[in-house]
């Protein structure tokens, strides 16, 4: 059977690489995860009123301010901080805190150790 000449049709990605993208978007922004949304919306109003939403700033405030959150708010922000658990890039925190480290081993610079990667982990 001849092939039809001209361009090929457009792929979509894998439903892996969309599933990522999901879990990415609500990493950097709560709205994203309508579960998350919804139990945590009204927290985030009242709690991080002066809080720029992206870049994981609302999850940010609210997780500096579990003491304060409502039940569903704090049960729904565990689940979204074990699911991304998993995956560095899913943790905006420790991405940003190990991003100059990561760098550096990827250059042969700094490694594992005092002064190392290791420090990346110190999140304090």
């Amino acid at each position: 059977m001849p092939l039809v000449p001209g361009p090929a049709p457009a792929l979509s990605p894998p439903p892996s690489c969309q599933v990522f993208q999901a879990q990415l978007d609500a990493s950097y922004d709560y709205r994203a995860d309508p579960t998350l949304h919804q139990a945590c919306g009204p927290d985030a109003q009242s709690i991080c009123a002066g809080v720029e939403p992206g870049g994981g700033r609302i999850q940010a405030c609210l997780m500096s301010s579990r003491i304060k959150l409502g039940w569903d708010c704090e049960e729904q922000l565990f689940r979204k901080e074990m699911e991304d658990a998993d995956d560095m890039r899913l943790s905006v925190r420790l991405f940003r805190k190990c991003l100059n480290d990561k760098r550096q081993v990827g250059r042969g610079g700094a490694g594992p150790g005092p002064g190392g990667v290791g420090q990346a982990r110190s999140l304090g």
